[in-house]
């Protein structure tokens, strides 16, 4: 039985994943799930999860703040969504106390946070409104 973390799953190498998120074709196993056949163990106790079967990728469907009316959380949501973090202390600093500012003036690993979160966003974002105009 293989044992992978969920930040970086193996996936056959014959496969061509270079576009694909690999994250996408798992999904997190809970309760009797993850008694199955095709639960594989994340390392450390940290659960267990299974590949997706063909066809069945996830669709993540959260809230839309208004930049201008909600500011605050509107950028929280950006950096939650598009930004890693391990806990809420990560999406500040020192010297942005807001979520407004360290976004578009923040910096992580030497690099600017609105550009991971832009990155990010539109990595995974790419059919968002389409899919929110065809449900309403």
């Amino acid at each position: 039985m293989r044992v992978v973390t969920y930040d970086t799953l193996n996936v056959d190498e014959d496969k061509d994943n270079d576009d694909k998120d690999e994250k996408d074709e798992y999904r997190i196993l809970y309760g009797h799930q993850a008694k199955g056949t095709k639960a594989v163990p994340l390392q450390n106790d940290k659960g267990f999860i299974q590949k997706r079967t063909k066809g069945k990728c996830a669709v993540i469907r959260f809230l839309r703040f208004s930049e201008k009316k909600q500011p605050e959380k509107h950028y929280r949501r950006l950096l939650k969504l598009y930004f890693p973090h391990r806990s809420d202390k990560d999406l500040t600093n020192e010297t942005c106390l807001t979520y407004e500012h360290f976004y578009k003036s923040g910096r992580k690993w030497d690099v600017e946070v609105k550009r991971i979160v832009d990155n990010n966003k539109k990595r995974y974002e790419g059919y968002g409104r389409q899919v929110n105009s065809a449900l309403e």
